[in-house]
């Protein structure tokens, strides 16, 4: 059942922590699937490509300093 969360009234903040949870939560079901064949060549894709661009990319840490205040 989807509540009325009314994210338009939310601050920056109260959206990214209700992302977190959202995301938090969804693992845990994505954790019970395996991967299919065109999940798995993609993330083999991304990581070609962020191996082959080191500078593109920033730690999770670093982005959620900068994005979460």
């Amino acid at each position: 059942m989807l509540l009325n969360l009314e994210i338009d009234t939310m601050s920056p903040e109260q959206c990214m922590d209700l992302a977190m949870i959202l995301y938090d939560k969804a693992s845990t079901f994505r954790a019970a699937q395996p991967l299919t064949d065109e999940q798995k060549k993609e993330l083999d894709r991304r990581l070609q490509y962020d191996e082959a661009h080191p500078g593109n990319t920033i730690p999770w840490e670093e982005f959620m300093e900068k994005f979460s205040h």
